[in-house]
């Protein structure tokens, strides 16, 4: 999922459809991930309702690591 974000910040509404699933699912994924320090949800100056969500610096940390862990097979 974390390969999914774009800098600026990336809605649930978005991830769900860069992943092909419901934006439940990615809601309950995210709530976790906000939980666990993972990921932070913004706020929008522009909209009440768009809550942006980008990875912590632990969050892209790990992201990293299990990136360069992550072999074929």
């Amino acid at each position: 999922m974390f390969a999914l974000f774009d800098e600026e910040g990336t809605t649930v509404s978005e991830l769900a459809r860069r992943m092909g699933v419901t934006r439940h699912t990615v809601h309950q994924a995210v709530c976790g991930l906000v939980e666990m320090g993972r990921l932070d949800q913004l706020s929008d100056a522009a909209s009440a309702r768009r809550r942006p969500i980008r990875g912590t610096g632990e969050g892209q940390g790990r992201r990293t690591k299990g990136s360069t862990q992550a072999g074929p097979g």
